[in-house]
This record gives structure tokens, sequence and C-alpha cells, in this order.
């Protein structure tokens, strides 16, 4: 960028990062333990082109939603390593910042 500007500031709310890997984690979970849906939809009752309709949503239900729950899983973890990443670096900073001299007490003669 030609002028540069100030400094610029950046801030990461670390807790609000777990949060966040928690709020996916439970969602992973809970998509994860949903019971599979079967096809088997009664033609009899429901008419062969709705019944085909039903099963075929079910197999696509079932497929989209074992690539939500890995697409969350990957987020979650994504979300893991900025926390790490971020909490490391915030270490790195405060172990590197100088730490101010005490005063040295001058003697009287």
């Amino acid at each position: 960028m030609a002028g540069g500007g100030g400094p610029v500031e950046f801030f990461v709310d670390i807790e609000e990062l777990g949060r966040l890997r928690n709020e996916l984690q439970t969602l992973e979970a809970e998509l994860g333990d949903l019971p599979a849906q079967g096809a088997g939809a009664d033609p009899g009752a429901l008419g062969a082109d709705v019944a085909g309709a039903v099963d075929g949503f079910a197999v696509f239900w079932n497929d989209g939603r074992a690539r939500i729950t890995e697409n969350v899983g990957q987020c979650r973890v994504l979300a893991e390593g900025a926390a790490e990443a971020y909490t490391g670096a915030e270490n790195a900073i405060q172990n590197a910042a100088p730490v101010a001299a005490a005063p040295v007490a001058s003697e009287s003669r």
C-alpha cells in the first residue's frame, strides 16, 4: 500500500473461538447421532411417484448429512487450531515483552 498507514490493531477473542469450537463440536455430535433415514416408503399408501421421491430424499439426506457433519468437523478443527495458534502467539508476545527494571537505589556518600 502506498503511503503506508498507521499501525494496525488486530484483536482475536480467544474465549469466543473456544465457544465456537464447542458449538461446532455439539453440532457435529448431534448430526452424527441422528439415525439414518432408510428407504422403504409404502408405494401402496403414497403412490409410486411419492414413495420414490420420499426414498430418494432419504438417500440424499443421509449423504448430505454425512457431508455436513464432515464439514462441521473440519470447521471445528480449524477453530481449535486458531485458538491454539492465537493463544501461543499471545503467550510468546507476553513472554517477549521486556520486564520493567526495578529502580536502582542510589547510595548516599
